[in-house]
């Protein structure tokens, strides 16, 4: 079948890049009448899904690496959760990843009092070590990818804020424009004053050895290993159980017999919404994709680029309109590139040199939580066996539960006594706080009253008596287990009364141990015992 383009001159014309005004008109036309529908990749999304949460811990680290003397209050460091996106307490998060922070007690200034500081811990500084010489061995890798860049871009000129933004995407370092680039003056040269917003990097000498783009070396392999003369062409690789329509797949198959448009080539004679303009544009798109370490790059990262590589407004919609090269996952909330041909599943087919970082950092996070699940093991394993020698000497001893349960109401009610003494001296009837001491209690109090000297001896902790009153309507309530309500402002007083009364640890977890609702689970930080429902 004759397709759309099969008749155009552009097939005919022994100068592919002369194009008639008629002919332009046709292509943007044909551009713009096809729809190609959005599918999710499954696969591709969990990709970055997989990264999310060692991301998130390198967030928090640059974040304290950043302060002077990498050490922070930890009561400062909580102010910046949101700006993290951190979901968790600052504390919560180091207790999480052991391994990455350690924490110590000092001033702010002096003559205050002692406060928790942060700082990264030793094993955290072992690892930034081994970072800097991974760079410092892929040092010719990272000049190449930065020529790259400044090849492809007009005037072979890029903004050094630009690059700065998106240094983690190629994997250059931090201090790349500080000491990187004054070490090959026969290359780069920097024009103003990173951060400033007008400063620039150029390219001063091209590298024909760099001008290859990775479609270009990828058809010479095959030439040489097939000794028959390939042309340089974008694989087009759709996932299982995607299509397109016939009418795109022509399109598709037209566009693919255009020549070749290398990203290094001078464009001055090309044309704006020709043919071959939309083949350098993905040619681009293509190489920035494979300089990247993940192969992919969040679209607003490529936006920031549009003036240095002649993007059009609506970049964006190549990514969907060549949905066999590339990939536009919405995962995060973010739109993001990927490079189909880099992935064979969730996994890249071919690593960067620069991700063997990554795979150190995620050892290190990973041998963290290690260590963390051999601690609540063995505290698991030690809360068990106490069990375990409770439940023998209760059956030896007759243990009765009922006894347990009301022994545990009065120990509890024990601290309250002074609080107690204080509503008698308001000269409440005694019928009244007989009701709030021993009967189980609603939300629905009986005198307006009582409500108002509960919120005048929260001090004493009188509103947080673990006992309810009758309704209204007279209906009587079992007694509710303490575990039911709120642990931190219920059960853990109650376990530290226990302790201020000597009793031992196996006579505390019997007791507790009575109602079924509560479950013993331990700390991490500390040998005491805590319980949930």
């Amino acid at each position: 079948m004759q397709s759309k383009f099969s008749a155009l001159p552009i097939f005919q014309s022994p100068n592919p890049k002369t194009f008639t005004p008629h002919f332009v008109l046709q292509f943007a036309a044909s551009i713009s009448s096809l729809k190609v529908v959005w599918r999710k990749d499954p696969k591709l999304d969990q990709a970055i899904e997989n990264d999310k949460k060692w991301r998130l811990c390198a967030r928090v680290i640059r974040e304290v690496l950043n302060e002077p003397g990498q050490v922070i209050p930890l009561r400062y460091f909580e102010k910046r959760r949101e700006r993290l996106r951190l979901p968790i307490k600052i504390e919560t998060f180091i207790a999480q990843n052991p391994g990455l922070f350690d924490t110590y007690k000092d001033r702010i200034r002096p003559k205050s009092d002692l406060v928790t500081f942060i700082r990264p811990s030793d094993r955290l500084n072992r690892f930034l070590e081994e970072e800097q010489a991974i760079y410092e061995k892929n040092e010719p890798l990272i000049v190449e990818k930065l020529c790259k860049l400044l090849m492809m871009a007009k005037n072979n000129i890029v903004s050094a804020d630009k690059l700065i933004e998106a240094k983690r995407e190629f994997g250059f370092p931090n201090d790349f424009l500080v000491k990187l680039i004054p070490k090959y003056p026969e290359y780069f040269k920097l024009h103003g004053s990173p951060g400033e917003g007008q400063s620039y990097l150029e390219l001063v000498n091209r590298e024909s050895e760099f001008s290859k783009s990775v479609i270009e070396k990828r058809a010479d392999d095959e030439s040489k290993l097939t000794g028959i003369r390939i042309r340089p062409a974008f694989v087009w690789k759709l996932p299982p159980g995607f299509f397109i329509k016939k009418e795109m797949r022509e399109w598709v198959r037209d566009w693919n017999e255009l020549p070749y448009v290398s990203p290094y080539d001078d464009i001055s004679g090309l044309t704006p919404n020709s043919p071959e303009m939309e083949k350098r544009m993905v040619g681009v798109f293509h190489e920035l994709l494979s300089l990247s370490i993940h192969k992919r790059i969040p679209v607003p990262i490529l936006g920031k680029f549009c003036d240095e590589y002649i993007f059009s407004n609506a970049f964006s919609s190549v990514f969907t309109r060549h949905s066999g090269i590339f990939y536009m996952s919405l995962k995060g909330g973010i739109k993001t590139a990927v490079l189909r041909e880099a992935y064979k599943g969730e996994e890249l087919v071919d690593c960067d040199p620069i991700l063997e970082i990554k795979n150190k950092f995620i050892e290190l996070i990973n041998e963290g939580h290690e260590e963390r699940d051999q601690r609540l093991r063995v505290k698991r394993d030690m809360i068990q066996k106490d069990m375990e020698l409770m439940a023998d000497r209760n059956k030896e001893l007759g243990f009765d539960k009922h006894m347990a349960y009301i022994n545990f109401r009065r120990l509890m009610l024990f601290p309250l006594i002074p609080s107690v003494h204080l509503l008698t001296s308001k000269n409440l009837p005694l019928s009244i706080l007989r009701h709030q001491i021993s009967r189980p209690c609603q939300n629905d109090i009986l005198l307006s009253p009582f409500a108002q000297l509960q919120n005048q001896c929260m001090a004493k902790r009188i509103s947080r008596v673990p006992f309810r009153l009758e309704e209204r309507s007279g209906k009587s309530h079992c007694p509710k287990p303490v575990s039911t309500h709120d642990f931190h402002n219920k059960i853990k007083p109650v376990v530290a009364i226990y302790e201020s009364l000597g009793l031992s640890r196996p006579d505390l977890i019997s007791v507790l141990l009575a109602q079924p609702t509560l479950i013993p689970r331990t700390t991490i930080n500390d040998d005491k015992i805590e319980y949930i429902r």
